[in-house]
């Protein structure tokens, strides 16, 4: 069964806040994640 247009307009905006996230912590060591608490 094919997704609605609604359904995939949430897919389409978790893929967008995956690639934002993922550019964001770009170079961040894990050491620096945990310690920072705007990170988490």
């Amino acid at each position: 069964m094919p997704p609605t247009q609604r359904e995939a307009g949430y897919i389409w905006d978790m893929l967008e806040a995956a690639k934002a996230i993922q550019k964001f912590m770009t170079g961040v060591r894990f050491e620096e994640f945990l310690k920072d608490r705007k990170l988490p």
